[in-house]
Formats: structure tokens, sequence, C-alpha cells
């Protein structure tokens, strides 16, 4: 099963959350699919005050996977409900297409290979000349 959630990262004191479209199975900051976002909260966020969250998100990608059946996470519902992120409108602005047909691979012609002529016939080396044993021929009995 798909899913979108939000994978920490950052530093002590200093938190910040990758939105990730990754596979259940995996772990929280194990391997994922795609990369749609970023979520960094505000350190002074008080409630009646302007909100100092800094939430990116590619919103086209989020509606892609929404559509082909990616569960999000209830986290991540609230701070795009929070955040005002219009998904509607992001599917209207990119359409899913359909891909087209690979076009048919060209033939290449086999690069043609040219006959060598074999080398002339080098001549053979001469055996080295045997050395007779001292005092002994080889008729001698």
């Amino acid at each position: 099963m798909v899913v979108i959630r939000l994978s920490p990262s950052g530093k002590k004191g200093d938190a910040s959350y990758k939105i990730l479209v990754t596979d259940k199975a995996a772990c929280l900051t194990g391997r994922f699919i795609e990369k749609i976002g970023l979520f960094k909260p505000g350190k002074d966020n008080k409630p009646g005050k302007e909100n100092k969250d800094i939430f990116n998100l590619k919103a086209d990608r989020y509606a892609h996977w929404l559509k082909i059946g990616a569960v999000v996470s209830p986290r991540l519902k609230t701070l795009v409900r929070t955040h005002k992120i219009d998904v509607a409108a992001a599917t209207v602005a990119s359409p899913v297409t359909t891909p087209k047909a690979a076009p048919a691979p060209k033939k290449v012609a086999a690069p043609k290979v040219e006959k060598k002529t074999p080398a002339p016939a080098a001549a053979p080396k001469k055996a080295a000349p045997a050395k007779a044993a001292a005092g002994k021929t080889s008729r001698s009995k």
C-alpha cells in the first residue's frame, strides 16, 4: 500500500519534516518513492497569532498520488486543511495524460566488416645447434 506521510529530518530543537510518498512497509526514514514537499513547524505558534510554519507541497503531485489511491496520514491531512492547499485546482491545472505508444525501433544495418588479407608467412626460425657432449659421439659404442 502506498502512503503519503511525514518523515522526520532536521536537527534536535530545529525539527523539519519531508513529505514523502512511500510504501507502508518501508521504515519511517528509509526508502521512498517521491519527495513531494517540506514542512517546518514555526517555533512560536500561538492561537490567534500569525502562523510561522513553512509548508511547501507540490499540489499537483499530491493530487496525482491521491488519484492513484495513496493513503494520507492523519497529521498530513490536517496540515493540508490548515494551510488551505487546493487539491481540486491542482488536478484541473495538470490533467493526467496517457503515455503515447513508443515508435517502432528503427532497423539499423549491420556495420560492414572489411576482410583482412593474411600477413605474409614469416621465415621459420633456425633451430639452435645442438651441443655435443664432451668426448662422446653419437655412434661410439
